[in-house]
């Protein structure tokens, strides 16, 4: 759906590069046009409320989805600026109230967990059957973990 939406956002004359030849397919799309569908997915586990998973569960807070937001924005900018690979994370709420995102590339995987209140991410990373490795990182080295599971 994300693709869909970006060849239309590509093909409209209001929002086509002058500086760009009208072939569509010679532009890239915006992360936003990429990255919609999930942000969309995302915004709504603030619907989501408390106690949504079992009796335990904690609201996923506005803070933590604008986090999560942000960071995806950056890493597809980042992503189509390295020309890498357009694979969009599987998204899910956990009860704990963080957001997770997932990527599976060949043989490589990363989890990046935004738990609420923390100004660091938890990121596991996997490669090739090796033993996976767990770190917490800045939101910025994020970045680069999601450009390294993209092959980039």
């Amino acid at each position: 759906m994300a693709d869909l939406r970006a060849e239309k956002l590509l093909s409209s004359p209001a929002t086509a590069d002058k500086s760009v030849s009208n072939n569509r397919h010679s532009r890239k799309p915006s992360a936003a046009a990429l990255i919609g569908d999930l942000v969309l997915e995302i915004e709504r586990y603030a619907d989501l409320g408390e106690d949504w998973a079992s009796d335990e569960a904690d609201p996923i807070l506005p803070a933590t989805i604008g986090v999560a937001k942000r960071m995806l924005t950056t890493a597809a900018a980042a992503a189509i600026g390295a020309g890498a690979e357009r694979k969009s994370p599987t998204p899910s709420p956990t009860p704990g109230g963080a957001i997770d995102l997932s990527w599976e590339v060949g043989d490589r995987w990363l989890l990046l967990r935004f738990a609420p209140g923390s100004q660091r991410i938890e990121c596991v990373t996997q490669s090739g059957g090796q033993q996976p490795d767990m770190q917490t990182v800045s939101e910025r080295d994020t970045v680069q973990h999601v450009l390294w599971v993209l092959g980039r």
